[in-house]
């Protein structure tokens, strides 16, 4: 029975003289922009954007332009390959001024703004921290799922705006637009499989081999390992194994893998180990009795035997009972 999976951490290294692990790519769509307000009194401005993700606190960022108008299909995939099970992940819409400095829109349903004309600060980005007035959220690549600033959801799909983010005023309401996007990885959690159970005689060696078990296309397998007692401490190492069981009985072994994110699947098999042959009381009667009968018959052909052979030793004299010849004394 399989059972899969428990979160570690963050991913592993190789060992020495094994390969290198393999990781997730995520990539964030962004599919569709509407700008809901004049940004720096222009209607439609060119609009251009930031995607990032951000691993162990540090905030990784691509750029592409997206174009004028009122409703904007984009279409843009952004990959990013990463390291962990779970990554934070930010969507920043600026506006492309050529007379002031860029405009920043506010995507995000927390009070504040896309502060207008702010030179250095609205659209800019850093490996440090994403802008207040971005879109924020949290992807779980182990359970694909997304979490951090409020969305909608529109089929595959979620849309992030900073319209009705509670927020009033000419001077904080401002620069509202709203982005379509999804998000999606290439990792599934590991799958581990033992194999199927055998039976051997005591002492007989058995081969335990792990390698139907497999990561996806998005994760490789770090670790194998072996509990062939079920008693929660590893005994054996590696792919395919051999060992030997001496006890009699069935013993449930227990393999564990760990994928490149750190994530644990497990999967057991038994060996069941047949005990010496026994005999039940009723046949130990029988075998006595025949043991007895075997005896008996063995000492009657040998007292025949013996019979025999003093009957053959005895001497013969003259047969009182035959005729006389006359003379014959």
């Amino acid at each position: 029975m399989a059972c899969v999976a428990v979160l570690l951490g963050v991913g592993l290294l190789a060992p020495a003289g094994r390969a290198p692990p393999v990781y997730p790519t995520v990539t964030i769509w962004i599919h569709r922009v509407q700008p809901l307000d004049p940004f720096d009194n222009t209607t439609f401005p060119e609009l251009y954007y930031w995607v990032g993700i951000s691993e162990q606190g540090q905030w990784e960022w691509r750029t592409d332009t997206v174009g004028s108008g009122p409703d904007l299909i984009v279409d843009d995939n952004v990959s990013f390959p990463v390291q962990e099970g779970q990554i934070g992940i930010a969507i920043l819409l600026c506006d492309g001024d050529t007379s002031s400095p860029d405009d920043a829109a506010d995507l995000s349903a927390r009070p504040g703004g896309g502060a207008d004309d702010i030179p250095g600060r609205p659209c800019t980005v850093s490996t440090s921290a994403a802008p207040d007035h971005a879109y924020q959220g949290n992807w779980s690549i182990v359970s694909g799922s997304l979490s951090g600033d409020n969305v909608t959801q529109d089929g595959d799909l979620w849309i992030t705006t900073g319209e009705g983010d509670g927020s009033t005023g000419s001077t904080i309401d401002e620069n509202d637009a709203a982005v379509w996007f999804g998000v999606t990885d290439d990792y599934d959690p590991p799958t581990a499989e033992a194999g199927p159970g055998t039976s051997i005689l005591p002492g007989e060696s058995v081969v335990l081999n792990a390698s139907a078990s497999h990561g996806s296309d998005g994760s490789s397998l770090q670790e194998f390992t072996w509990d062939l007692d079920d008693d929660g401490t590893v005994d054996r190492t590696g792919v395919s194994i051999t060992a030997n069981f001496t006890t009699p009985g069935n013993h449930t072994v227990r393999l564990r893998v760990v994928d490149s994110l750190g994530v644990v699947a497990t999967d057991t098999t038994y060996v069941n180990v047949a005990g010496r042959p026994t005999v039940s009381d009723t046949a130990w009667v029988w075998i006595l009795i025949g043991l007895l009968a075997l005896l008996s018959l063995l000492l009657f052909l040998w007292f025949r035997r013996r019979s025999r052979s003093r009957e053959e030793a005895a001497p013969v004299g003259p047969d009182p009972d035959a005729p006389q010849v006359p003379g014959s004394e």
